[in-house]
């Protein structure tokens, strides 16, 4: 073969290679837990549509905050008038410029400041007037303020005051959605790691079958059993070799669950969990836990918000009950008068104070069942975690013995003194409890999961990172 043809197959060889093992490694995402529940933090979708709530609560922050700004006004105009004039019969015309500036300003208080400076220059060629051009310059200044509704500083800035309330309620719930999300994607993780140690306790069952399978052939060879003895690990592995097909989709829905919290744009790349659950027999403090839940928890500090922003709606729709009365300066200096308007009957307002009452009970009465509901998961959380700890020590147990059985009947099997379908039995037994086990310490995760959860905490080693 020639230089030039062996080194193109190399070429394309190395190609085919190094393409081969993109594949390979674009074909897993290896995930500890913390990393898993960090991605979803920056990721995941529901979390920023809670984002973008805090996002609109500024804005509605800036609206109400650009009433109090300076408002600068300036403008120039310039007109011409041609005419007839009676007395002359020739064509006259008059010429006028005005430019003019302003600044208004509206304070907390309610007061409304004004100042301007008029200019006006104004001209004719009509014989009949002396001057040909004319120019006036005038400064004024205007001073409102109300007497009467609006006349405080708690209304004039109650819509800004209700803004910041919302938006920092909305970022509490950013935080409640944060510590719901990591729930949520730990227990998604914990469920991918129980699918995968379910699958190899079912494999170990499937070995298990296959060796009694040999054994059992090897002693009918012998003719110490009977052909037919052959039938029962025969269908036994059959049927073992359908759970485990069961468990191989198991763990593919566990990996859609979590690629979906994750926002994951990698469905055809298989997740390797890189951390399975230490056992910690730390027991939580039921007291503890309820002072956390009721003093910090983001959700029921966003709904005490939320009670606020009502309590200052309402004061400010009984404001608007009263009268209109201002005191004003509006064109000339040193002129002052009142202006009073009164609505009759004045539905609207009543109306108004009305809707905002039964906001403010609403939002009073979601905020303590909140706290009920608050209260009572935090206890069910506690107990969940106790309990756990307790099942873990039990499936141990029941591990261990049904291994010892097990192993006391393959011995009694060899000698002759069991059947085979006896050793199935306990193979069977074995295996369930050493799913149970593994299910116990899956459950002791998710139930810490839930118990942060249920105080609004993020827990995980990069919890120092923005969300």
């Amino acid at each position: 073969m020639k230089s030039g043809s062996m080194k193109t197959i190399l070429f394309f060889v190395i190609i085919l290679l190094n393409f081969s093992g993109t594949a390979l490694s674009a074909g897993e995402i290896q995930l500890t837990v913390d990393e898993a529940v960090s991605l979803a933090l920056e990721n995941n979708l529901n979390l920023k549509l809670q984002k973008n709530e805090v996002t609109m609560g500024q804005g509605a922050e800036l609206i109400e905050k650009g009433v109090f700004e300076a408002l600068f006004e300036a403008g120039v105009f310039s007109q011409e008038q041609r005419m007839i004039s009676l007395i002359t019969g020739g064509e006259e015309k008059e010429k006028g410029s005005l430019w003019n500036a302003a600044i208004k300003k509206k304070l907390e208080t309610g007061t409304e400041i004004g100042f301007s400076w008029e200019n006006e220059l104004a001209g004719t060629d009509s014989t009949m007037v002396a001057l040909d051009e004319l120019y006036s310059s005038a400064f004024s200044l205007s001073i409102s303020q109300p007497l009467l509704k609006g006349n405080s500083r708690a209304v004039q800035t109650a819509g800004v005051r209700s803004a910041e309330k919302y938006t920092e309620a909305a970022a509490y719930l950013v935080e409640d959605q944060a510590a719901d999300l990591a729930a949520q994607v730990k227990n998604a993780y914990w469920d991918l790691v129980f699918a995968r140690q379910d699958i190899e306790v079912k494999e170990l069952s499937l070995k298990l079958a296959r060796n009694l399978h040999e054994e059992t052939r090897i002693k009918i060879e012998s003719g110490v059993l009977a052909e037919v003895e052959i039938y029962q690990p025969d269908s036994e592995i059959a049927k073992r070799e359908e759970t485990l097909i069961a468990s191989e989709r198991n763990i593919a829905n566990a990996e859609d669950n979590l690629k979906l919290l994750l926002n994951s744009e990698q469905w055809q790349a298989a997740i390797i969990t890189k951390d399975t659950p230490v056992v910690k027999y730390e027991k939580p403090d039921l007291g503890v836990t309820l002072e956390k839940v009721l003093t910090n928890r983001p959700d029921i500090r966003a709904s005490e918000l939320l009670v606020d922003r009502a309590e200052i709606l309402v004061d400010k729709a009984e404001d608007d009950l009263k009268p209109s009365l201002s005191l004003s300066d509006p064109e000339f200096n040193w002129q002052v008068g009142l202006i009073l308007q009164v609505p009759l009957g004045n539905r609207t307002s009543r109306g108004a104070l009305a809707r905002e009452r039964a906001k403010l009970m609403s939002a009073r009465q979601r905020s303590e069942l909140l706290r009920q509901e608050a209260t009572r998961s935090a206890r069910e959380a506690v107990r969940n975690v106790n309990l756990a700890l307790k099942t873990i020590d039990a499936t141990r147990k029941t591990s261990l013995a049904s291994r010892k059985r097990l192993e006391a009947e393959q011995a009694k099997f060899k000698v002759g003194l069991a059947t085979a379908n006896d050793v199935l039995e306990f193979q069977d037994s074995y295996a369930q409890a050493l799913i149970s086990e593994k299910r116990a310490v899956i459950d002791l995760a998710k139930a810490r999961a839930e118990l942060d959860r249920v105080q609004g905490v993020v827990s995980f080693k990069n919890k120092g990172k923005q969300f």
